[in-house]
């Protein structure tokens, strides 16, 4: 079944057509990163393409024919063209006009150096009042330019960093986040967490009526969820030799583990309590914890009560844990059935546990700790980040005894779980959630 991605995920790219295995496009399907692609559909998608293509030329052909006929008719040869020169684009590149990151760099070490500025670099060091023809010009920081002589990257190469984070095999990817171009947001979302109250006050209840009879009213209850960005930064060193070396390939080096940096922090910080970060779901009032049969061990039973106290969207759900869990889920079976499909059994390209993806996180909890397994549903994990995504920066003096520049990559975010408490079932007593995990005590809470 062909198939076309939605979303960057599981290594494709958004609206990539690629063709799997009828169950594993199913499922891809059915947990919203794609949609299928008919043939039929495709075909005329594409016929329909080709015949708008080929008529605009056609049209297009006859209309330049047409003119120049007519001024040639009017003796338009013997008048003098007037030439009108617009506004330098170079702003409008991504990248300033730099084929490279190498080629970036070695032009602010030149600056930095006082051996003139280059003219790619005008509103990267925000060079206003600098003569950048003149050797020696020094270029004037301000705003955009760090205080020890750096210089802000252009966006088309900090950009790359942040589709390393979107895109990425960590947990970014799957929580509810929400650019933003302010400081500070609050987001509302519906205050309904006890499906035993029917009263008027508990959220909106839709009832059965006969004619005539009034319609009994409910009110929607609402709580807020304020946010304010934090910044999260990266730094990475760079030796002059590699920068000298037209033959490396620095920028990818550099995006690459700026990516990485970044993504590893915020992985973290989705589950666990980081110094100065945002709030993590592990430890969170709304954390349903389900009791554990043996200590230090997972059984079938452990995975059935987690399970069963899962409240979320079942196509977005996913199992994190521990690499030391995988020996205990590797012995667990219903029947002659395996609950653990590792990535590549029986077609499917990542692992399993009960139909959902697993996914193997040295976050997670360690073995016999709370939260060693989980399951959950990302999607109501609430976040807001920068809508120009990561900013990037260089300065080669934080590291000149040696012989080093520094790359610091920063990313403005702020998140935390979307509900407050854990949701009461319609008997009264159950308790569920979207975020449910194993503990280590043996109890439930």
């Amino acid at each position: 079944m062909k198939i076309k991605f939605l979303k960057d995920s599981f290594g494709r790219k958004v609206d990539e057509v690629v063709e799997y295995a009828d169950a594993e496009a199913k499922f891809m399907i059915d947990g919203g990163f794609a949609e299928e692609v008919k043939a039929d559909a495709l075909d005329a998608v594409v016929g329909d393409l080709e015949k708008k293509i080929s008529e605009a030329a056609e049209q297009a052909a006859s209309k330049a024919a047409t003119a120049a006929v007519e001024k040639i008719a009017k003796g338009v040869g013997k008048v003098r063209p007037t030439i009108i020169v617009g506004p330098d684009r170079i702003e409008d590149d991504p990248h300033r006009g730099f084929k490279t990151f190498t080629e970036f760099a070695k032009s602010v070490k030149r600056a930095s150096k006082g051996l003139g500025v280059d003219q790619r670099l005008k509103g990267l060091y925000k060079t206003d009042d600098v003569d950048t023809k003149t050797a020696g010009a020094t270029p004037t920081e301000s705003g955009a330019a760090d205080a020890d002589g750096g210089a802000t990257l252009p966006p088309g190469f900090s950009a790359v960093v942040f589709d390393g984070v979107k895109g990425s095999d960590q947990l970014f990817p799957y929580i509810d986040a929400l650019p933003i171009t302010t400081r500070t947001m609050t987001i509302p979302v519906v205050k309904h967490y006890d499906f035993s109250n029917t009263t008027a006050t508990a959220g909106l209840v839709a009832t059965y009526r006969t004619e005539g009879d009034i319609q009994p009213g409910s009110k929607m209850q609402w709580e807020k969820l304020s946010f304010s960005l934090k910044t999260l930064a990266a730094l990475v060193p760079s030796t002059e030799e590699l920068e000298e070396d037209t033959g490396v390939a620095l920028g990818q080096f550099l995006q690459k583990e700026g990516a990485r940096q970044i993504n590893e922090t915020i992985s973290n910080n989705i589950l666990n309590t980081v110094s100065g970060g945002v709030s993590p779901i592990l430890g969170d009032a709304s954390v349903h914890q389900s009791l554990r049969t043996t200590s230090n061990n997972i059984d079938f039973l452990d995975v059935v009560r987690v399970f069963a106290r899962f409240y979320g969207d079942y196509s977005r759900a996913v199992w994190i844990v521990h690499p030391t869990t995988l020996p205990e889920l590797a012995d667990i079976s219903s029947g002659n059935q395996n609950m653990f499909t590792p990535a590549g059994v029986q077609g499917f390209p990542f692992n399993q546990l009960m139909g959902r993806p697993l996914i193997i996180s040295q976050y997670a909890a360690t073995l016999g700790s709370d939260g060693d397994l989980g399951l959950y549903d990302l999607s109501k994990y609430k976040a807001v980040y920068r809508s120009d995504g990561v900013s990037a920066a260089m300065s080669m003096h934080l590291y000149f005894d040696s012989f080093q520049n520094a790359y610091r990559f920063a990313f403005r975010w702020d998140a935390k779980p979307g509900l407050t408490t854990q949701i009461t079932l319609k008997d009264g007593t159950t308790k569920v959630s979207p975020f449910s995990i194993l503990n280590a005590s043996g109890t439930e809470s």
